[in-house]
């Protein structure tokens, strides 16, 4: 299977995210607006499950079930948001989803 692979704008640097992201993850999904805009991130965010959602994705990307990046600002060089696609075969369609931290918002 392919590494997934990162992508490039001018401003914005979309990357593979890493266990070392969880602490900024669950910090800034774990604003009640985020949790109240998105289907699947709970609220209060738990300790813990940054990590294991991380722990998920690679086996996702692996399966062909999706790819989920990390929105991370060039200039800034940190994680701003989240990013990812889901793909169900089978029902012949994909889900895109995302979020941005409050502090990043307009």
């Amino acid at each position: 299977m392919p590494v997934q692979p990162t992508l490039q704008s001018t401003r914005l640097l979309l990357r593979p995210l890493c266990l070392q992201d969880a602490p900024v993850v669950q910090a800034l999904a774990g604003a009640t607006a985020i949790a109240d805009t998105t289907l699947r991130i709970p609220h209060p965010y738990p300790d813990g499950a940054a990590e294991s959602w991380i722990n998920t994705l690679t086996p996702e990307w692996e399966s062909g079930g999706g790819v989920t990046f990390a929105i991370t600002d060039r200039e800034m060089e940190c994680l701003v948001g989240v990013v990812g696609l889901t793909i169900s075969p089978s029902a012949a369609t994909a889900e895109l989803g995302y979020w941005i931290g409050l502090q990043y918002w307009n």
